[in-house]
């Protein structure tokens, strides 16, 4: 009778431990999604922190109220129908009977938009910046990774403000200077994509990796040389240009220059 009570007591003691194992994980079970749910569903109370950033404040209450109908992939429209530019220009320039160039029609020309070719206050976004068939894929498929991996960064809203913001940029420029271009305006689509990817490596000439952040300093010191060395109109285009890049970014950039000129002190 000891021996069956004892193993009884045993028995109750381990059952007992396994109750409380059991009970114990039900309670950080509960306390996991009691968390999960606070951080998925915040109480009214808990205070939002303002954004430091000017671009955020005035985008926030937009996007909550109008991001729902932001088209998305824009860029894919855009670079579809600069393919059909490229491929009809280059029909209309082979050909002899019509011997006109289609892009000709396309660039931003004050003159002739005050003249009454209205159309090139936005068909300049469609141009192609070159020529040369292996240059244009390869300015298609970077345009396209670039806008893909920027609007998964940002949202559709935000990719389509950051992007119309340049091209009312362009088109100020184009109207103050007398002719604008997309080719800057585009290179503010790397140099957004460089600040968020700055260490994605590049094959230049298939051959060379190259970081993000060293092929945006190449082509920021090339904008500054050309700043400087070129005309008052292209002065004026290429700020405006990238008066998107200085809205959204400026702040961070003011930041690197800052902390660059740090680290020369020391």
């Amino acid at each position: 009778m000891a021996k069956d009570e004892n193993k009884l007591g045993a028995a109750e003691t381990s059952t007992g431990k396994r109750i409380e194992m059991t009970r114990g994980k039900a309670e950080r079970s509960r306390v996991r999604i009691e968390m999960s749910a606070a951080a998925a569903f915040p109480t009214s109370h808990a205070k939002k922190k303002k954004s430091p950033y000017l671009m955020d404040r005035l985008l926030d209450p937009l996007e909550k109220k109008w991001g729902r109908y932001a088209p998305k992939h824009i860029m894919n429209y855009i670079i579809g129908a600069m393919l059909a530019v490229f491929v009809v220009n280059a029909v209309m320039v082979a050909s002899k009977s019509i011997g006109v160039s289609l892009i000709g029609l396309m660039t931003f020309d004050r003159g002739a938009i005050l003249s009454g070719q209205v159309w090139r206050v936005l068909s300049f976004v469609l141009v192609p910046e070159t020529s040369s068939y292996i240059g244009f894929v390869l300015e298609l498929y970077f345009s396209w990774l670039i806008a893909k991996e920027l609007e998964s960064e940002w949202g559709a809203f935000r990719f389509n403000a950051y992007y119309f913001t340049g091209v009312l940029g362009c088109i100020a420029a184009g109207f103050i200077a007398g002719w604008s271009t997309n080719i800057y305006l585009n290179l503010g689509l790397f140099f957004a994509y460089a600040l968020f990817f700055p260490n994605t490596r590049f094959l230049v000439f298939f051959i060379i990796p190259v970081k993000a952040k060293w092929l945006a300093l190449a082509d920021g010191l090339f904008l500054l040389y050309t700043f400087i060395t070129a005309g008052t109109a292209a002065r004026i285009v290429i700020p405006l240009s990238l008066l998107n890049l200085f809205l959204f970014f400026g702040r961070d950039m003011l930041t690197m220059v800052k902390g660059l000129m740090k680290k020369r002190r020391r």
